[in-house]
């Protein structure tokens, strides 16, 4: 069986192309995983929250703020701390008790001028 070089030339090139498409894949996936990590360590943190001040008759706000950010030191969460929580954090008082939500973006550089950006709004509602 003869096999041209022109069909040779072209499955190299499909070779290359499907490797750099994975490698793209690859790179994004690694990027975008601690996103994504910070994200659910920051639903613990809530659900934290949640746990320990449901049962509470009266909850001030300092108290909420020192169990969420408690919540977050073992969690090694750099995208919430003391100096930017009241940018990022509201409390809400309704009728059964407060609402919690947190608002915040993460822009994850991908190639040069390329970036992806995550937008993310948890919250909890504590009667």
């Amino acid at each position: 069986m003869k096999v041209n070089k022109h069909q040779q030339r072209g499955s190299i090139m499909m070779l290359v192309f499907s490797v750099v498409i994975l490698l793209f894949v690859v790179v994004l996936i690694i990027k975008v995983i601690p996103v994504y990590m910070d994200q659910m360590a920051i639903v613990s943190a809530l659900d934290k929250v949640h746990e320990e001040l449901s049962e509470e008759e009266t909850v001030r706000d300092q108290t909420i703020r020192k169990v969420f950010l408690t919540a977050l030191i073992p969690q090694n969460v750099d995208v919430i701390d003391a100096r930017n929580y009241e940018d990022v954090v509201s409390i809400e008082r309704t009728d059964e008790g407060f609402k919690m939500t947190i608002t915040y973006e993460r822009i994850v550089p991908l190639l040069g001028n390329a970036s992806l950006l995550f937008e993310f709004e948890p919250s909890i509602e504590v009667p």
